[in-house]
């Protein structure tokens, strides 16, 4: 068995059981009413209790929730060789008994998260638990042990390590050179159970441990755990437990094995209990909880060359380009992330088309697309392009007649010498209208190219063989992917998300094979899509998500040529119909034009040029000998609604070694993007008030909301070491350059 156990509500009403081990528990809700050695205890939310070894157990109200961790006597004894001789009871202290529903309170939510360093981090604690609980706890006076409790105490070893073997008092006899009466009386006398009973406890222990974690059959379980037959551990199994062994397997089996929580409670309402035991002072635990990475890199000769996205941006309504503040987002983004074009939602139909003018002058002299004029002036003068989507809501014939003018008053509209960079979206429109709408945009705009979106899922599935009539003028196939589709959030199941994180790269591999089949290879524009998130506002701005954006930009890079995102928070939630549509993709900026984390990541991105150097799942380098990029990140996917706490965000240190560089100095600079700097909703929050937010605080919040930014030189006989605090999903960016 493990060193520890974890448990939620361990207890079932009105069962005996003879305690092994250290238990020390925390309720958490509700009141729990416990026998303790034929004495009566009631213990409250926020109190500790402890179940000593040995201990006779009694439960009278199952009603409280608790959380328990129980430190197994053969553990115990590595560190402590007395602890058989003492009974332990709390301490008065207060500042200890908060060390230690501190250290309870985080092994419960490693236990609820599953993360991938969950057991190292609760072996840990389990070890800094039995240190404060030595450390803190009143040890009641000194029992002397008589040779009757030795002799029990030689039992209950030899049946610890030999319960997977065939067990009788006439083997016990055998194996200690005690009489079988003897071992008999001595066992029910000391224990206050039978040994045959206490056989059966400690075999059930690891018998459900097996139930829980793996797919063993009822008679390889039997066998393993020392029952003679599937029938003797079936009848044991219900005298104990209360139910058959399958109903057991099916109520608490699960693809990462749960911990025993007899009733149903949602893991994020433990998490928020939980949370609330959480020290802000972690000194005493840093040793023990802190990760340590060496990464040693060269500098090896280029194999591919890193190519950098081209970002399209949805901003709805082609008139919001004439709203100043969205103006200044598309110019800093053009500016800092290199936007190409943007996307605007279908021109025939929208307000930006006025109403006639009604007049006696044969020319009027203000014309319907005024408005669409001043907007192409805009994109032409700053040299950004227009995709223009084309989803007829009316009749096909008055569609056709108003497109056919409309895009004739765009042709004439323009200059001499200033070219708009103009596309067309179509999207489930059928190939047959495309092909008469690109005629008639074509005799104006003679080399024109379009986007097609790509159904990649269901009964939409997109016939590519219907596209061949118009191949020659596709300019990119258009697709989503959406992990936070693949997830029950209700669920609580980290399964969903593990099996989610790699949908987009799984669609686009399945796309650009469809292509190959089909002939038709075009380059590809991820539009719409997320990484895993939070479904609801909090969760979606608690769970900073640099890193796992990206990761994906690194999976993606050879395979994809646009990125989209939306402009704004308000753009995207003014498009959105029900709650789940905002997950559906990714905004640069918020509200008040603060800029998101997605949008210093494409920043950041931006930034590593040339070919790659060198490459692992943490690490990148790009660039040449003598200017280079590292960039180190931590990409972790894991359910959300676990990780609302920021007391959970872990912080690990990594060290990059990259070796055998030229002798000289260095100018190095350090970029630093976590949820302490450049993770907007954290500084939100903390100045949001009832009333809103001031334009002094506005103005404040999105000064600081950036990456953290380091410039230093350093002298470099052979390696440069880059040492680092990595939190949670965090990415650090190291630009070299050597000076000559």
């Amino acid at each position: 068995m493990k060193d520890y156990q974890v448990s939620f509500n361990t207890f079932v009403e009105d069962n005996n059981l003879r305690y092994s081990g250290l238990g020390i528990g925390l309720v958490l809700e509700g009141e729990l009413s416990l026998m303790l050695n034929h004495e009566m205890s009631t213990i409250r939310p926020g109190e500790l209790f402890i179940l000593n070894h040995k201990a006779l157990i009694e439960c009278h109200n199952q009603s409280a929730l608790t959380v328990m961790v129980q430190l197994e006597q053969s553990f115990i004894k590595k560190y402590v060789h007395d602890f058989n001789h003492f009974q332990y009871v709390l301490s008065s202290n207060t500042e200890a008994q908060d060390h230690l529903k501190n250290i309870i309170a985080r092994m419960g939510i490693n236990a609820i998260r599953h993360e991938q360093n969950e057991a190292l981090m609760n072996d840990q604690l389990s070890l800094s638990l039995l240190q404060h609980s030595m450390q803190s706890f009143e040890k009641l006076k000194t029992q002397s042990i008589n040779e009757g409790e030795a002799r029990v105490e030689q039992i209950v070893q030899f049946i610890d390590s030999h319960y997977d073997e065939v067990l009788s008092l006439e083997i016990l006899s055998d194996a200690l050179n005690l009489s079988p009466t003897y071992i008999s009386k001595l066992f029910s006398k000391s224990m206050d159970m039978g040994l045959h009973q206490y056989i059966n406890h400690v075999r059930l222990q690891h018998a459900k441990e097996d139930l829980v974690n793996t797919d063993l059959s009822m008679t390889d379980i039997a066998m393993n755990n020392g029952f003679l037959n599937t029938s003797s551990f079936s009848r044991a199994f219900k005298q104990y437990e209360h139910c058959s062994p399958s109903s057991y397997r099916a109520n608490y089996q699960q693809e990462i094995a749960p911990i025993n929580k007899p009733y149903e409670v949602h893991d994020k309402y433990l998490i928020h209990l939980l949370s609330d035991y959480l020290s802000h002072e972690q000194s005493f635990l840093e040793p023990m909880n802190m990760d340590k990475r060496i990464h040693r890199m060269q500098l090896n000769a280029p194999t591919v060359k890193l190519r950098p996205f081209k970002h399209i941006v949805q901003i709805g309504d082609l008139k919001n380009v004439l709203i100043g503040s969205y103006q200044e987002q598309l110019l800093a983004s053009k500016d800092e992330i290199t936007l190409e074009r943007i996307l605007v939602t279908d021109i025939i139909g929208s307000q930006i088309i006025t109403s006639d003018v009604q007049t006696d002058e044969k020319i009027p002299h203000s014309h319907k697309y005024y408005q669409v004029d001043a907007c192409i002036d805009f994109l032409v003068k700053h040299q950004i392009g227009l995709t223009v989507t084309v989803k007829p809501t009316i009749a096909f014939e008055a569609y056709k007649s108003a497109f056919k003018d409309l895009y004739q008053h765009i042709a004439m509209r323009l200059m001499h010498g200033k070219d708009l960079n103009l596309k067309l979206y179509f999207k489930q429109i059928p190939p047959r209208q495309i092909e008469i709408l690109l005629d008639i945009v074509q005799h104006y705009f003679k080399d024109l190219k379009i986007d097609v979106f790509v159904e990649l899922d269901g009964a939409r599935r997109t016939d590519f063989e219907a596209l061949k009539a118009f191949e020659a003028s596709i300019d990119l196939f258009v697709f989503d992917a959406n992990q936070n589709d693949l997830v029950d959030f209700d669920s609580m199941s980290d399964a969903g998300f593990q099996k989610a994180k790699n949908l987009i790269l799984n669609k686009t591999n399945d796309l650009i094979a469809q292509m190959k089949q089909s002939g038709i290879v075009k380059p590809l524009a991820l539009l719409n899509w997320n990484t895993l998130t939070g479904n609801t506002m909090l969760t979606n701005g608690e769970y900073f998500r640099g890193g796992i954006i990206f990761e994906q930009f690194i999976q993606l890079n050879q395979m994809i040529d646009y990125i989209g995102y939306w402009l704004n928070y308000d753009l995207h939630m003014s498009q959105c119909v029900t709650n789940h549509d905002y997950l559906n993709s990714i905004e640069l900026f918020h509200q008040y034009h603060g800029k998101r984390p997605a949008y210093f990541t494409s920043f950041l991105f931006q930034k590593l040029r040339g070919e790659i150097l060198f490459q692992n799942k943490e690490c990148l380098i790009t660039g040449h000998a003598d200017h280079f990029q590292v960039v180190v990140f931590d990409a972790v996917h894991y359910n959300p609604h676990l990780t609302l706490h920021e007391h959970l965000n872990r912080s690990v240190y990594h060290e990059a070694v990259i070796k055998d560089l030229l002798p000289s100095t260095y100018r190095v600079k350090h970029y630093t993007l976590d949820k302490e700097h450049g993770a907007l909703y954290k500084v939100w929050q903390a100045f949001n008030t009832s009333q809103g937010i001031d334009r002094e605080s506005i103005a404040y919040i999105n000064r600081i909301s950036y990456p953290k930014f380091e410039v230093e030189e350093r002298i470099v006989t052979q390696d440069l070491n880059l040492q680092l605090m990595m939190q949670t999903n965090a990415i650090h960016l190291f630009d070299v350059k050597r000076m000559r």
